[in-house]
């Protein structure tokens, strides 16, 4: 048996509604939707007809590092780590509109790049056993 179906295509965003209501039921475009999009020679999916499920990298790639792999048995620098980098991407987010403010934040943390590496003792050849002679 047949189910007959209304569709409406939204010119401006793409969008398209059907009355069998598969795409809100079940989050894939029905065979009416595709028909529509045949009619009128859209050959791509719009993008507000994927939902981010379907997606390949839905997370942000700074979730997909190996820190956000194991849960509560963390360690505590990478608890650390994890938190500066939220930080610093919190700070960027709020300035991203003011150049001047991005690049003095750019100078603080070169800055703090150049102390730190400073810091950091660079270890004598005769110190490595497995260093060639």
């Amino acid at each position: 048996m047949a189910v007959d179906a209304t569709v409406s295509l939204n010119q401006l965003d793409g969008s398209v509604e059907c009355s069998c209501g598969h795409f809100n039921w079940h989050g894939y475009l029905c065979r009416h939707v595709f028909c529509v999009f045949g009619i009128h020679g859209i050959n791509t999916i719009p993008h507000n007809c994927i939902l981010n499920h379907w997606r390949k990298n839905v997370l942000p790639e700074h979730l997909r590092e190996k820190r956000h792999h194991y849960g509560s048995c963390i360690e505590e620098t990478e608890i650390i780590a994890s938190e500066i980098l939220s930080t610093v991407e919190e700070s960027i987010t709020i300035i991203r509109s003011n150049p001047g403010k991005l690049s003095e934040l750019l100078l603080k943390v070169k800055g703090l790049k150049r102390d730190l590496e400073a810091d950091v003792p660079v270890p004598n050849a005769h110190q490595n056993k497995d260093a060639l002679y």
